[in-house]
């Protein structure tokens, strides 16, 4: 598996769960990105 895509609210636990993930995964931190609707978290 090269990708996960999690959609996460936007209420503020967003950065908090990635970080969660990126600490028990596999997979580390990348990129971030922002467009018109959306904040994207790469790992």
């Amino acid at each position: 598996m090269e990708a996960v895509v999690i959609q996460v609210d936007s209420g503020g636990d967003g950065l908090a769960y990635m970080a969660e993930l990126a600490l028990m995964g596999p997979y580390r931190f990348w990129e971030c990105c922002l467009n018109e609707t959306h904040l994207i978290h790469l790992l």
